[in-house]
């Protein structure tokens, strides 16, 4: 979907097509902390971060490492380090340990980007999102970050960056935008989707259009209507008491900020 919209933003001008393909690190998302624990769960090229270190191991914090070869059975984990030393370790003795796979993005002047791990170097945090104002071949970004700090690096240097286009629904919490759009898949159950737009932070939406797999006789004007009566409650329910000469107007809230996120 990112690099649709990315595509699409090109062909309109808004984003430059002078383009620069860079490899980065895309995380493993689907495995969780439990699954990290277990070998069987890594695959040969996968990249590791580990952001705790190990002194048992002799591992710094922030080091990377490529995974080589997996043994499931004695739940052993053969990996390459940065130096090019080659160890062999039980993936339970380590915490803090993150799993990415490289991949390349094309990247323009304009682009919406966003960060996807943290970098005490950069001051950036995980998911903050800006706006790249200058890059080339090489992998040197100028970025301009929402809150209007610039980042200047080498992707090299912090290859956890992606286009900031489209993000999930974890990683959108506590944004705001005027319009929201969001990609169900209503296969999954309803319940799960009914408790995901109820809980996640609707703050400030003006619009939020739904796109699902819609099934006959489901119409999704209703599904759009559903979500604003739910945000629209969320903030009357948490507004602080009002003076006696204040509006309550339904939907009141705090200013919208100038922000297009669309939901996976």
């Amino acid at each position: 979907m990112n690099s649709l919209i990315h595509r699409e933003l090109q062909n309109r001008g808004d984003v430059s097509k002078d383009e620069h393909k860079l490899r980065v690190l895309e995380s493993r998302q689907e495995m969780t902390g439990a699954d990290r624990q277990w070998a069987g769960q890594y695959e040969p090229g996968d990249v590791l971060r580990y952001s705790r270190g190990s002194k048992s191991e002799g591992i710094k914090l922030g080091e990377y490492a490529e995974v080589t070869s997996v043994d499931a059975k004695e739940n052993r984990l053969t990996v390459e380090r940065e130096a090019g030393t080659v160890q062999t370790y039980d993936p339970r003795r380590l915490s803090g340990v993150s799993v990415h796979r490289e991949a390349e993005r094309e990247f323009s002047r304009g682009d919406r980007v966003q960060f996807t791990a943290p970098s005490r170097e950069l001051n950036v945090a995980n998911r903050d999102l800006g706006t790249v104002e200058q890059v080339n071949s090489q992998g040197d970004l100028r970025i301009r970050m929402d809150s209007g700090q610039e980042v200047r690096f080498n992707v090299r240097e912090h290859p956890h960056l992606d286009y900031g286009y489209a993000v999930t629904s974890h990683s959108s919490q506590g944004q705001t935008a005027d319009r929201v759009l969001i990609h169900v898949d209503t296969e999954k159950s309803e319940l799960l989707v009914t408790t995901a737009l109820r809980t996640y932070p609707f703050r400030g939406l003006n619009t939020m259009p739904t796109f699902t797999r819609m099934t006959e006789g489901r119409s999704p004007v209703v599904s759009v209507a559903k979500v604003r009566n739910v945000q629209r409650q969320r903030w009357s329910n948490s507004r602080l008491p009002r003076r006696p000469n204040q509006s309550t107007r339904e939907g009141d809230g705090p200013p919208m900020r100038s922000k297009v996120i669309v939901w996976e």
